[in-house]
């Protein structure tokens, strides 16, 4: 008695739900507090089983299919399903149900609440396809990374590399879709590596970058990439945004800044030929003032 004391104890303050059925279809021998206060009872009104399975599957189609499934798990000799039940309160929750058969007058049921696993994952599983959506239909090249290696890419991307089949980019590193070296002279390989670096531990980074397109052409491009979560996993999300036109214009700049500067420098250099000239324009004019005041007086 001590024994069986003891276990009731252990079973009424776990976390999920226990109950221990004498017969596959009623006699419930046992249920724990967790049971009841899950489906939103008190002890005092626990009703029956057949009740409340009424309550929680109101629907007779759905609770009949609920009804085949069990079947099929006494037979199978335990296993598990997942459900929708009306609670007590008229909230409507998602437990896992876990059976084992020890037999056929002893089975124990683990009820446990995942309405919130489940909210989270339905949550996530709209958020990814709307992620999907957006990665598809973006007129941005797009690329998705595992590690330094390319898992997916849109359209944007195929157009931007010149590369029809999308299969030619995917598996391929990032480096191997750059020239061996960067604009800075820099190995393609190693500034990525820095680059992942930066991510690892701010969580993005922008940076240019050079890539090099199916038909040997290179491109530069400001570089994005920032860490996000899929399907459980971390992946890089990176953005190629090309920037040939900046490019060209810092060309166009650099060389009017020359040549600005090189008309300074001859403006200079002409100002400075000029005021020498007039300095011994004066300097003449002075020496021929004084030379015609000596002769006046003399």
């Amino acid at each position: 008695d001590t024994d069986k004391k003891d276990l009731i104890l252990i079973l009424d303050n776990l976390p999920c739900g226990i109950a221990v059925l004498g017969s596959p279809f009623g006699n419930v021998n046992f249920i724990n507090k967790a049971v009841v206060s899950t489906l939103g009872y008190t002890l005092p009104d626990v009703p029956s089983t057949k009740a409340m399975l009424k309550q929680a599957i109101p629907d007779p189609k759905a609770r009949a299919e609920a009804s085949r499934q069990w079947k099929q798990i006494v037979k199978s000799g335990g296993g598990s399903n997942v459900g929708q039940y009306i609670c007590a309160d008229g909230n409507i929750r998602t437990f896992e149900n876990r059976s084992v058969i020890l037999r056929k007058n002893l089975i124990v049921n683990l009820w446990i609440d995942v309405t919130r696993r489940e909210t989270a994952e339905t949550q996530l599983r709209e958020s990814e396809a709307r992620f999907r959506s957006f990665f598809e239909k973006s007129a941005d090249p797009f690329l998705l990374l595992d590690g330094n290696c390319v898992v997916d890419c849109n359209l944007a991307a195929q157009n931007m590399f010149d590369c029809h089949d999308k299969n030619r980019i995917l598996g391929k590193t990032i480096e191997s879709l750059s020239p061996e070296r960067q604009a800075n002279s820099a190995m393609s390989s190693r500034k990525f590596r820095t680059l992942l670096t930066s991510v690892r531990k701010n969580g993005s980074h922008r940076s240019e970058w050079t890539i090099r397109t199916n038909m040997g052409k290179e491109i530069p491009v400001e570089i994005s990439i920032s860490t996000i979560a899929l399907r459980g996993k971390n992946f890089l999300f990176t953005v190629l945004r090309d920037i040939t036109p900046w490019k060209e214009a810092e060309k166009i700049l650099l060389h009017d800044k020359t040549s600005l500067e090189n008309r300074v420098r001859e403006r200079t250099s002409d100002l400075i030929a000029a005021n020498k000239r007039l300095l011994r324009e004066i300097q003449t004019r002075k020496k021929s003032e004084q030379e015609t005041r000596r002769s006046r007086e003399d």
